[in-house]
């Protein structure tokens, strides 16, 4: 993504989806298109899906945080986001694989109702997907803009790594099986998708 080089009026609203605060390479490309874009004279609302990291003090003047508080139960929820789409209805029915984003789907579709902004902008694997979901769950005319900045393959294979027993194994193949479909599906549904390289853009 590239930051305007001239002036856009302030009529311009966007959300920018993160998944923190912190120190991560995707938050801080986040936080400084949040700063270029409020200097052009867009209005910026920063949506994060957790309360943490050491940014907060990085966040540009102006520009409002809302932290997505997650719902207790997500069993309506799957059932809204995966109507009409079996892929979804496979992906996140049986296989749960993103419960915590789609905890996250309320707070967010409050958000843009309420906010009104003509961008969604999300960074990464997870925000991507709540951004997509939360906007037609607004059926808000918003166009949402999706952005990868690391290697799907290289995220499931550190996933898969970082299980230990043979039941967490067989649930993280089971992601690393159903998860691809779910983000095909979902993607689709974006206005652009977003790549850093032309190896994650061809995965």
């Amino acid at each position: 993504m590239i930051a305007p080089s001239r002036p856009v009026p302030t009529a311009h609203r966007l959300v920018m989806v993160l998944d923190d605060l912190g120190s991560g390479g995707g938050s801080r490309v986040m936080l400084r298109l949040a700063s270029a874009f409020a200097q052009a004279g867009c209005a910026v609302h920063l949506a994060v899906r957790a309360d943490t990291g050491v940014a907060r003090h990085d966040v540009p003047a102006g520009v409002d945080v809302t932290v997505l508080a997650p719902a207790a139960h997500v069993g309506l929820l799957r059932a809204r986001v995966v109507a009409g789409d079996p892929w979804h209805r496979v992906g996140l029915l049986r296989g749960r694989v993103a419960d915590d984003a789609l905890r996250q789907v309320p707070a967010l579709t409050a958000l843009l109702r309420g906010w009104r902004p003509d961008a969604v902008l999300g960074a990464g694997l997870f925000t991507n997907l709540l951004a997509v979901w939360a906007a037609r769950a607004a059926r808000s005319p918003a166009r949402v803009v999706v952005s990868e900045h690391i290697s799907l393959r290289g995220w499931f294979a550190d996933h898969l790594a970082r299980r230990q027993g043979r039941a967490q194994r067989a649930r993280a193949q089971r992601r690393g099986r159903v998860l691809p479909r779910v983000i095909a599906s979902t993607y689709r549904r974006a206005a652009a998708v977003v790549a850093v390289s032309d190896g994650v853009a061809q995965e």
